[in-house]
């Protein structure tokens, strides 16, 4: 004979009388009821799962100077390919903030988001390479960045740029069209307040 309890089948013996079968059945209805159905039982979610970093939790920390912990999250985060996340490690190379000072480190990092089409890293690189560090130093190169990045409307590209013009340093002098690059930098430092920009703090 069987008895099902909670979808389990308990085989008794064939030859006990009703009272065996009785006290194997109230034994077994007091063991499943003190341990419960476990294959009708729902298990909760784990909860051990690690927290997920992204790039404005290495912002925040970094601006609280917890370079640390910056450093930690930008990698992590980079790691996964974020472009913003590799730059901001660049700059960290660039300024020994969280790290060995490191210009080369940065200059890499700066060529792989700027490859990627990121404004900052172009214009971060463009610095390097107006200045000789970490990279030859290259003007040509330098410009070239400098406006791809100002296409994208990137503030510090239209000024490095319009202060190039004015000066006439591996460009054409002209004050009229270092203006209109100051007038664009203006304008697009305006609209990164409206649209609440989140970048590091230098």
């Amino acid at each position: 004979m069987t008895i099902d309890f909670c979808k389990y089948q308990i085989v008794v013996g064939a030859k006990m009388n009703n009272k065996q079968l009785l006290q194997v059945a109230v034994a077994m209805f007091v063991a499943v009821g003190l341990m419960g159905c476990a294959s009708q039982m729902e298990i909760a979610p784990s909860v051990t799962k690690l927290e997920k970093y992204d790039y404005t939790q290495g912002v925040n920390a970094y601006n609280d100077r917890h370079f640390d912990r910056a450093l930690d999250i930008w990698v992590e985060v980079a790691n996964e390919g974020d472009v913003d996340a590799i730059n901001a490690l660049g700059m960290m190379y660039q300024s020994g903030r969280g790290v060995s000072r490191d210009v080369g480190a940065a200059a890499r990092l700066y060529k792989k988001a700027a490859n990627a089409g990121l404004a900052s890293a172009q214009n971060n690189l463009a610095v390097l390479y107006e200045g000789g560090e970490g990279v030859p130093q290259d003007m040509v190169r330098a410009v070239e960045l400098y406006r791809r990045a100002a296409a994208q409307g990137y503030t510090w590209a239209q000024y490095n740029l319009g202060r190039l013009h004015a000066s006439g340093l591996g460009v054409e002098k002209s004050a009229t069209i270092a203006s209109d690059f100051f007038i664009q930098a203006d304008e697009s430092r305006e609209l990164g307040k409206e649209m609440a920009v989140i970048e590091p703090d230098r």
